[in-house]
């Protein structure tokens, strides 16, 4: 049967597209075919239930940190490093 679970995990979902799709996976902003095939792969690999534990809990800890903005003179500066690097 083509569309059985166990053949939806072995069809191609390695860790590396788990990586690549962990935050919409956490965001929920996933189709739903694919939302399965992520919970299928994270419910059958231990190190990527890890992983995605790990970032889930680095995300919530990011929102408890105090919003600070930087100086004016310190955002031109990054601005400005910014550009200089990552011109095209």
């Amino acid at each position: 049967m083509k569309n059985h679970p166990s053949q939806w995990i072995a069809s191609g979902l390695i860790c590396r597209h788990l990586v690549d799709r962990t935050t919409e996976y956490l965001d929920e902003c996933l189709p739903l075919l694919t939302k399965v095939r992520v919970g299928l792969h994270v419910a059958s690999c231990a190190d990527c239930r890890t992983y995605v534990r790990q970032i889930a809990l680095i995300r919530e800890t990011i929102t408890r940190l105090p919003k600070q903005l930087p100086s004016p003179i310190n955002r031109f500066r990054l601005r400005r490093h910014f550009a200089t690097h990552h011109a095209q």
